[in-house]
């Protein structure tokens, strides 16, 4: 690994078109202008376009011996056959294009040769290529003239904050279902600043779907989580930095939270989690820059679903199967722990059991057989980690008790079987 990037990663995935990297122009000089010729954003459902901006004024390009009319002047050195010059400078957003793409094949090669990832996916080349754009001018980022900034390379892969080495986590590997998260732990100094990119290559959006509409499928969501409880959500930005709290963005598939270099945040262990609001299974690429190491920690939770009996309102005397369930979202795999079900209107103990450990994103479930002997409700709690021997950012020691869940089991009399009904009094 080369000093500075570490993580984990999988297999390429295809990029639905309406979600690749676009990049717009730059003047080359004076540095720090959007060209006016550079198309501009956002997009017509409102995203974030373009992604990026690159130098694409006065690039020196290729001439074709057969040009009879130089649109450029001439630049660098050699002639064809003919004497005409090999180069020409010229202006454009394909001139932009070619910068940004080269730029991007270096970075690509960097993490295929140093950090040593074999197939980046397109969503991490895009989180790497967005994560330390340049802000031009004045802080304003993200704007419909440069998007998330201009690219570059030397930020990019050898990060600094001065005279300060900045670390680079990347993950690459984790994918997500909708209804759960991924909670990571870093011990940052956020005096150097705190750089966040999340990018997932969606599905792709209903073709008969008009332009001005919505195109996410899998809704993702960025959230910092300061020691000092301040919390930050992805793309909530003011003057080219995040701010605290704000709406969850519904809209983009890039997501991010810059903190500038010289914040007066609390130092110690940050938290960020990548949660799945609604869609599809979902795989994503996450880069995080600053003067941060990853804390790899445990994180059991329980969700809406860890209790799922066969029947919600059995009869007494019922012979049902009770699936249990439960996540590791953290970044390090759990050792063994107890696993407990409890009906606590009858008093008594349907599980109590260890189970072996659990690695980092997993899922793990196991099924019961149970039979009700007595009418009513039965309040049904599930504990994960119930003797509290595996430490974890949450449980009933630290952070959010996300160890237990409740459920209500309706058992109905022989003959007597009782249907819950929606708003509308359908079953």
């Amino acid at each position: 690994m080369v000093s500075g990037w570490w993580g984990i990663s999988s297999s390429i995935r295809a990029i639905p078109s309406s979600f690749r990297l676009t990049s717009g122009a730059t003047t080359t000089s004076p540095s720090g202008e959007v060209a006016n010729f550079s198309a501009q954003g956002p997009s017509l459902d409102g995203r974030v376009k373009p992604d990026l901006v690159a130098p694409g004024v006065n690039i020196c390009s290729g001439r074709s011996e057969e040009a009879t009319t130089a649109i450029g002047a001439s630049c660098g050195t050699g002639t064809h056959a003919n004497g005409d010059p090999l180069y020409m400078s010229l202006s454009g957003s394909s001139q932009a294009t070619a910068v940004a793409g080269g730029t991007v094949s270096l970075i690509r090669e960097f993490i295929r040769e140093e950090v040593g990832i074999t197939s980046p996916t397109a969503s991490l080349l895009k989180a790497a290529s967005i994560n330390r754009a340049v802000d031009l001018g004045t802080a304003d980022i993200p704007n419909s003239a440069e998007g998330w900034g201009q690219i570059s390379l030397d930020s990019t892969i050898l990060p600094t904050d001065g005279s300060t080495q900045l670390q680079t986590f990347h993950d690459n590997s984790r994918v997500l279902d909708a209804g759960f998260s991924a909670l990571y732990a870093f011990d940052v100094d956020p005096s150097h600043g705190l750089d966040i990119t999340l990018v997932w290559s969606d599905e792709a959006g209903s073709a008969q779907d008009t332009q001005s509409q919505k195109r996410l499928v899998n809704d993702l969501d960025l959230t910092l989580y300061a020691p000092d409880g301040t919390i930050y959500k992805g793309n909530v930005f003011v003057n080219g930095f995040s701010v605290p709290n704000g709406a969850s963005d519904d809209l983009n598939n890039v997501e991010r939270i810059r903190l500038a270099p010289g914040t007066i945040a609390p130092s110690g262990t940050w938290q960020i989690e990548i949660s799945h609001s609604g869609g599809l299974e979902q795989p994503y690429s996450l880069i995080v820059t600053g003067d941060a190491t990853l804390a790899p920690e445990v994180d059991l939770t329980v969700f809406i679903g860890s209790i799922y009996p066969s029947s919600e309102s059995p009869l007494v005397d019922d012979y049902i199967t009770i699936r249990l369930s439960w996540f590791n979202q953290g970044t390090l795999a759990a050792g063994s722990f107890r696993i407990i079900l409890e009906d606590l209107t009858a008093g008594t103990i349907l599980f109590n059991n260890t189970r072996s450990g659990l690695d980092a994103g997993a899922l793990d479930s196991l099924t019961i057989y149970h039979t009700f002997t007595s009418i009513g409700d039965h309040d049904m709690r599930l504990t994960i980690d119930a003797e509290n021997s595996i430490s974890e950012i949450n449980d009933e020691v630290d952070g959010l008790n996300n160890n237990v869940q409740m459920m209500t089991i309706t058992v109905s009399d022989l003959g007597v079987r009782l249907l819950t009904l929606d708003s509308t009094g359908e079953a």
